[in-house]
């Protein structure tokens, strides 16, 4: 049995490890007309490949983003997924060889009746993990919603991709309290995976409701929670060190909390052990050395007070405002139906199946987003984690920045979606956001748009003859007619997409909202050196990147490199 090890095995597994991290070529424009105030920088919605978009991504958003939430498609047999070939080449090939539509959508059906039905899942599902998992920082978080089609598959997956040992929780999420009563069993539940970047990820926690105890002291309000440990396994026998009195003075406040003290004092006559309700011997939850130090402090946060039947309980002045989440998430606003009716209210029509509630959402970035955090989507749908990201940000006064990718999948012909005259999936999400955000504006939000970049273009070295000057003739129209887009340039230097931009004479320039870095580049109107003049530079740092056109990048460069500044080409930097 040596030869054989545990894993998860599946048709095509070898060709997508072979190729991870392979990029498909692409470059992204800026869609001025689906953008918020796009020249101030905050959250970011890409139309595109999730696994073109991921890759892309990775220069700029590496270890930087604190959690990648997935709504995948869930492989009931009625889906649609990417079948990727990373190292295929032109679009014309993927068209004739039935990988994408007319349109170049890389989406495929998957029925139950494939020979390869979980397997083509678990191949699209890989490769887009994997890069997910490499953008995470090392305490970020990614969670992933699922059912019972694919759980099992997935969190083997996980398990392989990030550790058995990353593995947080698989939640419970209610989202059907009648259940589904055509099955043999009603269920009417999904899953939510949790897994964090390293072993010690942190989980956020939740806010507790207000209860009012009635109970004040300098420090404000608080509750008692006993000190006795009551947990029945833990005794005096196996917790010797959790065995030992404690005394109490027996000279009540308003509230009938008596001070108390480790060692034998005056006035601290009465001597109480830790037993359970049937007399026996018990334990604390406290070490002495713990006691010790917590009523050494101004405001002693152990007290005591009698009970009726004579014997007395030892308390801790309990004033956490948060609680650690459950595991089972049946709160009504987290139903399937909210989500519908979320969107319904929004845009007039149930025009996208089974939208997740803004809700869910909302209690993901809770657990794994702080204030200041990066969330990415990979599959955004409807743009729910974008409104949820605004709705959190309004209720905490959050700065929480948000990337969501949706590939721009037809609607059907017949279907709602249609009717209102969205025709794909991503017309659906922009006007989600646009009315999410007309309720909850956030600061700025950047649309982007994918594309084959101009190297595409390039001529190859075997080209000769009439077919030569063809595409040499393409591939100079494409240099001419493809603007320079200084955020897909920045990207490549490891600029984030919501990065600042402003205009310094004929220069675009811009700032990582971290501060931790610039890039400048010449066109941002079209205009040459011999417009302008090639003495304007532009008012940023030493060692602050260059971008040239290749028309001027002689003339410019030795100038810039005197200058300190570091100096790339044009096409370089779209590569």
């Amino acid at each position: 049995m040596s030869g054989y090890r545990f894993g998860l095995e599946f048709a095509g597994k070898a060709d997508v490890l072979a190729n991870l991290g392979a990029s498909a070529p692409i470059d992204l424009e800026l869609d001025p007309a689906a953008s918020i105030a796009a020249e101030a920088g905050e959250h970011v919605f890409i139309e595109g490949d999730n696994l073109a978009v991921l890759e892309r991504l990775r220069c700029a958003y590496e270890g930087r983003v604190s959690l990648v939430y997935l709504d995948p498609p869930y492989n009931t047999g009625n889906d649609f997924v990417y079948r990727d070939r990373f190292a295929a080449g032109h679009a014309e090939e993927l068209r004739r060889s039935g990988q994408v539509d007319a349109e170049g959508h890389a989406l495929v059906a998957n029925p139950q009746s494939s020979g390869r039905y979980h397997s083509a899942w678990l191949a699209m599902m890989m490769p887009r993990l994997w890069l997910c998992r490499r953008l995470l920082r090392p305490d970020g978080l990614l969670m992933c919603s699922i059912d019972d089609h694919e759980v099992h598959h997935l969190r083997c997956l996980l398990d392989e991709i990030f550790g058995e040992d990353c593995f947080i929780a698989q939640i419970v999420v209610v989202t059907n309290r009648g259940g589904r009563d055509y099955l043999r069993i009603a269920t009417g539940h999904e899953y939510i995976l949790v897994y964090g970047a390293s072993p010690e990820a942190p989980v956020g926690e939740l806010d507790r409701p207000a209860r009012s105890s009635g109970l004040t002291d300098a420090l404000g309000s608080f509750e008692l929670r006993e000190l006795r440990n009551r947990n029945p396994k833990f005794h005096p026998g196996n917790r010797p060190n959790l065995a030992y009195p404690i005394y109490v003075a027996p000279q009540p406040d308003p509230h009938g909390l008596c001070p108390v003290e480790l060692e034998p004092r005056p006035g601290f006559d009465v001597v109480v052990t830790p037993q359970n309700s049937e007399g026996r011997g018990s334990v604390w939850r406290w070490g002495p050395a713990k006691v010790r130090q917590a009523l050494a402090e101004p405001v002693a946060p152990l007290v005591a007070r009698q009970r009726r039947d004579g014997g007395w309980n030892i308390y801790e002045k309990y004033r956490k405002t948060t609680r650690k989440p459950r595991a089972l998430w049946d709160e009504p606003e987290f139903r399937t139906e909210s989500g519908t009716a979320e969107l319904r209210r929004l845009l007039g029509a149930a025009v996208f199946d089974h939208p997740k509630p803004v809700a869910l959402l909302r209690r993901c970035l809770e657990l794994g987003c702080p204030p200041g955090g990066l969330v990415v989507d990979p599959f955004a749908g409807s743009g729910t984690t974008m409104q949820a990201v605004l709705e959190q940000n309004a209720a905490d006064d959050g700065g929480r920045r948000c990337v969501c990718i949706q590939v721009p999948a037809p609607c059907p012909a017949n279907s709602a979606a249609a009717a209102a005259g969205w025709d794909t999936l991503t017309a659906i999400a922009r006007a989600r956001v646009h009315a999410a955000w007309r309720e909850t504006p956030g600061r700025s939000l950047r649309w982007f748009r994918t594309r084959a970049p101009v190297e595409a273009f390039a001529v190859p070295a075997e080209t000769d003859g009439e077919a030569y000057w063809q595409r040499l003739v393409a591939y100079e129209d494409a240099l001419a007619r493809v603007p320079l887009d200084p955020h897909a340039v920045g990207l490549t230097h490891g600029i984030p997409l919501d990065a600042e931009l402003r205009v310094d004479g004929p220069w675009w320039v811009l700032v990582d909202a971290n501060g931790e870095g610039a890039l400048a580049g010449w066109g941002v109107d079209g205009r040459g050196p011999s417009e302008v003049g090639p003495e304007v530079w532009p008012d940023v740092p030493p060692q602050t990147t260059v971008v040239l056109p290749d028309d001027v990048f002689e003339d410019l460069a030795e100038a810039a490199t005197q200058r300190g500044l570091r100096v790339a080409g044009r096409r370089a930097a779209r590569l």
